[in-house]
């Protein structure tokens, strides 16, 4: 999915932060890139990649020299952080380059009728977000957004008939009420930020 928005360096660094064990980063197939995974999991340094560096770390705290980072995914990580600011914050700090983000969000209303039930209930996801919060996020983190898409659902492509179906009332749910939003965003003033490196 993400190769449609980004260009990759001919070297350099790319980041995953939230990378789980199966984040975009370990399907980066670009010669002469260093990949980077970054994840509070325990479970990422067991996995056998040669070709990912794996950091066991948080978003809101990045292991890394500031302005560093050519190109940093963050795949349906804001919603799992406890302090999606500090994320987008260190985000920008290891930053050089572009932020690809895709997240979780939810519409205005929905949060206003389920956001107590969502909070009780949805323990991995601390933060329910709407595409306005994570635009404002974004921009107040010094990030100039150069595209950004919303969409419904959630990014399996499962048909919602198949999910009723086969059971899985949850996750048909979630595909009813929530949407994805892609953003990718550059520093909003580069020179500004290599200069005070």
């Amino acid at each position: 999915m993400f190769k449609k928005y980004l260009t990759f360096p001919k070297s350099g660094y790319v980041l995953e932060i939230g990378s789980g064990v199966s984040g975009p980063i370990y399907f980066v197939s670009k010669a002469g890139v260093t990949k980077i995974a970054i994840d509070p999991y325990l479970g990422i340094l067991k996995i056998r990649s040669r070709h990912v560096e794996k950091i066991r770390s948080v978003g809101e705290y990045l292991p890394l020299r500031t302005g560093t980072i050519d190109v940093i995914f963050l795949h349906n990580a804001l919603d799992h952080a406890f302090r999606p600011r500090s994320v987008m914050e260190e985000s920008r700090r290891v930053s050089k380059g572009d932020v690809f983000i895709l997240a979780r969000i939810f519409d205005r209303l929905v949060l206003m009728i389920l956001g107590k039930l969502l909070s009780r209930f949805d323990h991995g996801h601390p933060n329910h977000l709407t595409a306005d919060g994570v635009l404002r996020l974004v921009s107040s983190c010094a990030l100039q957004p150069r595209l950004v898409e919303t969409y419904w659902g959630d990014h399996s492509k499962v048909p919602l008939l198949r999910l009723l179906r086969l059971g899985r009332i949850k996750r048909a749910l979630s595909v009813l009420i929530q949407k994805r939003i892609v953003i990718v965003a550059s520093p909003a003033n580069r020179s500004e930020h290599n200069s005070a490196q």
